[in-house]
């Protein structure tokens, strides 16, 4: 008779243990890690974007080239990398070829995680 009980009694034990860890987990304040900087390079990536979209080449090269110089403060390498191929491609599109290739090298070394922008440069 005195196995029901004890696992009663480990069983609320288990119970109570939870929902200690719980709480505690819960309580914890969440640390917002996005700064200034990278919701200011967001926010140019995306008119870069728009622009390149409405085929307004000029302006997206603008937006495009100031994300990048912020990514570049906040090291975001991803980021800067697909700033870089879109550089390059609209370089490439209004003929310069040579700042097209220097851009596209230059993406070369942020571009090692992510095969995409990797094999985006080299073609």
């Amino acid at each position: 008779m005195l196995r029901p009980p004890f696992f009663v009694f480990l069983l609320l034990f288990i119970f109570y243990s939870c929902q200690e860890t719980l709480k505690s987990k819960a309580s914890l304040p969440t640390e917002d890690t996005t700064t200034e900087n990278s919701i200011q390079a967001r926010k140019f990536l995306d008119l870069g974007m728009a622009n390149y979209a409405n085929q307004k080449l000029d302006s997206a090269f603008y937006f495009y080239n100031r994300s990048k110089i912020l990514s570049k403060l906040e090291i975001d390498s991803l980021m800067i990398a697909f700033n870089l191929v879109q550089i390059a491609v609209i370089q490439e599109v209004f003929g310069d070829y040579l700042g097209s290739e220097k851009n596209i090298i230059e993406a070369l070394p942020y571009s090692q995680w992510d095969l995409r922008y990797q094999s985006s440069a080299y073609n």
